[in-house]
């Protein structure tokens, strides 16, 4: 289905945020009351990229070389002298007439800790935390993790069709986004055992259009490709929140050797081993969250990793289902979800 969705226009949307969380179909909100949006994002984007400089990702985009400069007075006007270089240079893209893009992540919490950018972030943590922290909770089983990130983006910006392995909320704060969402492919959403390594844009395909604007949010599902673009003249200031739960095989190989040190280590098979996080492969225990906390890991996910795992010499395929069992029910009760990307130990672990 195509649909293009006007500003300020919500189409077959649920009526709270909350109930988009892993759900299969984009939709397009206005954002809740409770949201403590900024008075002046732009000032409020340009303060924590001049409190935090080393934390900016940005990039300009050589491609819009060329455009009329003159425009853009306004938008460089915005930025005051106490910015920090990196983001002079996002501002010096525009002046060039090249789209300027930058980002930073505000708040990260995952079983591992928590780490937030700066207070002016805490009111953010603490609408995601009440607004959508019961559906969370009741959604993942093993844990979640929950990132918030800063986006800045000037004068005809396209961030390239992607995908995120989780569900994310795009929170447009200043100026307009076009973003054009096509569904999750087939092999993510009904294989129990998952990678995101179709990460390109379908070919000859026309996905739904949101013209987002300040004031308004964009559910995008797990596993849904992307594309974002602000149009020239346009200075945005949004940020996302990635949240879920998708479970790296290679993470569930580093609690079984813990498990089972003393037989040695748990293999996969070559085609399971990657350093790129688009090609890591994944299984989500949202999908089994009715599970939690029973004895038995559910049947369709022990039977698919029973298929994918080398146990070391001497466990038994009935003794490594006895493991899994063990994990799951140990996992879903102290929910130590780690994040969605392996850590460098386990990346090497099997080289």
């Amino acid at each position: 289905m195509v649909w293009v969705t006007p500003l300020n226009t919500l189409v077959n949307t649920p009526k709270k945020l909350h109930e988009c969380l892993m759900t299969p179909e984009a939709q397009l909100l206005d954002l809740p009351t409770a949201f403590p949006m900024p008075p002046d994002p732009v000032v409020w984007a340009h303060r924590l990229c001049s409190a935090y400089p080393a934390d900016i990702r940005a990039e300009a985009m050589p491609q819009t070389v060329g455009a009329d400069t003159s425009v853009h007075q306004q938008a460089l006007s915005l930025a005051p002298d106490s910015a920090p270089e990196m983001v002079r240079s996002v501002l010096d893209g525009i002046a060039r007439g090249a789209a300027a893009h930058a980002s930073m992540e505000l708040w990260h919490a995952d079983s591992f800790g928590e780490r937030i950018a700066d207070p002016a972030a805490e009111p953010f943590k603490a609408f995601v935390s009440n607004t959508l922290g019961p559906r969370q909770q009741a959604l993942h089983p093993v844990g979640y993790y929950s990132k918030l990130t800063l986006w800045f983006s000037a004068d005809r910006h396209r961030y390239k069709a992607h995908c995120d392995v989780a569900d994310g909320v795009l929170f447009q704060l200043r100026g307009e986004k076009v973003v054009e969402v096509w569904p999750a492919p087939a092999e993510r959403t009904e294989q129990v055992l998952f990678d995101h390594a179709y990460g390109t844009r379908p070919v000859g395909t026309k996905g739904a259009t949101y013209a987002l604007s300040a004031g308004q949010a964009l559910f995008i599902p797990a596993g849904a490709m992307h594309e974002v673009v602000v149009a020239s003249d346009q200075v945005s200031v949004s940020m996302s929140l990635h949240t879920g739960s998708p479970f790296p095989i290679m993470e569930l190989c580093r609690d079984l050797n813990y498990m089972g040190r003393q037989a040695g280590f748990f293999g996969l098979s070559p085609d399971m081993l990657h350093r790129d996080k688009f090609r890591v492969r994944y299984f989500e225990p949202a999908r089994f969250a009715a599970a939690r906390g029973q004895p038995h890991m559910p049947g369709p996910l022990r039977d698919a990793l029973l298929n994918s795992l080398i146990p070391p010499h001497g466990i038994s395929a009935s003794q490594l289902g006895e493991m899994l069992d063990s994990w799951w029910q140990d996992a879903t009760t102290t929910l130590r979800y780690p994040g969605p990307y392996p850590h460098p130990e386990e990346l090497t672990q099997f080289n």
